[in-house]
């Protein structure tokens, strides 16, 4: 069993692998139905967290850095 912030699964929520596995789908999708067209992705913060994982191949590690990082955050308009 894997511990931490990265796997933690709340109560009838989703942990960091469980968002990637739902975003890693998501991003096939959109590849396969909007090739060529420009698409505008709104999302909460775990999401732009996990789709920048999907799309630079960050680690586990990375990740969790990034997310400690409030220099890196991405900010609400």
């Amino acid at each position: 069993m894997k511990l931490g912030k990265y796997h933690h699964r709340p109560p009838a929520g989703e942990n960091y692998p469980d968002v990637a596995l739902r975003l890693h789908s998501f991003l096939a999708t959109l590849t396969r139905e909007a090739a060529g067209e420009s698409v505008l992705v709104v999302c909460h913060p775990v999401a732009e967290l996990i789709f920048r994982m999907l799309l630079e191949r960050l680690s586990e590690q990375q990740v969790l850095t990034i997310d400690g990082n409030k220099a890196q955050e991405v900010r609400n308009c």
